[in-house]
């Protein structure tokens, strides 16, 4: 029997004109398994066998393609649990390359076990040009779990359809931003104002602080001279008075001689 060896010519175009990868001679069993790292994800590849015979002539197969597998999404921030302090936070993601023909769809919902369709928030466009969502239409002081799941959108190759969703689902609370009356910057307020609020799920009480300054928390919390730190669970507004008596500083009266209050609950 005459003796010959082959080897594996793997190429990025049809044409056959750019080697991305060559085997060693191989003159055991016609197997052949492509080392790690050598190709990339979702990318379509044309392949052959170059045969050596005895008298190092050598001969070529026909050629074949094939395309290598979609990468699975990672999610990369914010870290599970994250109490967001806006409606429609940054969600980031990350995956390998090539992505020119995938679409993301963001998946959300308040219970985990995430499916595209049922928990789908939105859908990117074909290659985004970024991998950072922010979810749509979420109500406040909610615990929601998030995660990515990337889909080949291309009829023009084999995968087209083919998805693959992170391995893992995060969390994220949206803010309390419930705070309904009084109105921000009202001025001419009762002297007896009444404080209401959206009942969230899952609180256990509430507290209320009232500052003569704003603009930002430090300024705030510097300014407090108010709070209110027992307010039952499912309480949706209460009501002061001038003999209403502050809880830290007793003799610290709410409503005298004070103006221009803020009035932040937290």
């Amino acid at each position: 029997m005459p003796s010959f060896s082959s080897k594996v010519q793997i190429y990025s175009d049809a044409a056959l004109t750019t080697l991305v990868h060559e085997s060693g001679a191989i003159s055991g069993p016609p197997t052949y398994i492509v080392p790690p790292a050598t190709l990339q994800y979702n990318t379509r590849y044309y392949w052959r066998i170059a045969v050596t015979d005895a008298a190092n002539e050598v001969t070529n197969s026909a050629v074949r393609s094939f395309i290598t597998l979609l990468d699975t999404p990672v999610l990369v921030s914010p870290a599970t649990e994250y109490e967001s302090l806006v409606m429609s936070p940054d969600l980031t993601f990350s995956i390998n390359p090539s992505t020119s023909n995938v679409l993301f769809h963001l998946l959300v919902g308040t219970a985990p076990g995430l499916t595209v369709g049922a928990n789908t928030n939105l859908t990117t466009a074909v290659n985004p040009g970024s991998f950072t969502v922010n979810p749509v239409g979420l109500a406040v002081a909610t615990k929601y779990w998030w995660t990515i799941n990337a889909q080949v959108s291309d009829i023009a190759v084999f995968n087209n359809g083919e998805n693959k969703q992170a391995a893992t689902e995060r969390t994220f609370y949206t803010p309390l931003d419930i705070l309904t009356t009084p109105i921000n910057g009202v001025t001419g307020h009762t002297l007896e104002p009444t404080f209401a609020w959206d009942d969230v799920v899952w609180e256990t009480g509430y507290e209320l602080r009232i500052s003569t300054s704003g603009g930002n928390q430090t300024s705030f919390n510097n300014g407090v001279f108010f709070t209110d730190l027992n307010i039952a669970a499912n309480t949706t507004s209460v009501m002061y008075n001038e003999n209403t008596e502050d809880e830290l500083t007793p003799g610290n009266f709410l409503l005298r001689n004070k103006s221009g209050n803020q009035w932040p609950k937290i």
